[in-house]
């Protein structure tokens, strides 16, 4: 449904934020995968993004029921008391009013 970067040079280069983000919205997620600190979106249009979890790293999603789950590497930990996460990068809403993010 709608989607928010926030503008950062060492994750974004070249002012991709702003690109991704208006490619996101509209766009229907088949599939979010992920393998060791590796995650990538599986998109019904090209391009399909994908993100490197670095040392602490994490993707979340607040449920409309207020739970979160979270793709976390060994070591980081998600607070599930403050939305968005704390050095959010992303922010997605999703149709149903599910929200993600990392």
């Amino acid at each position: 449904r709608t989607c928010v970067t926030t503008p950062d040079e060492k994750v974004f280069v070249g002012g991709c934020s702003e690109a991704l983000a208006k490619h996101m919205a509209g766009t229907r997620v088949i599939a979010a995968c992920r393998k060791g600190k590796q995650l990538w979106l599986e998109l019904e249009r090209a391009p399909h993004p994908s993100f490197h979890l670095g040392m602490t790293g994490s993707f979340a999603a607040l449920k409309v029921d207020g739970t979160v789950e979270a793709a976390e590497y060994v070591n980081s930990k998600v607070d599930a008391t403050e939305w968005p996460p704390k050095h959010w990068k992303m922010h997605m809403e999703m149709e149903g009013g599910e929200e993600k993010g990392g």
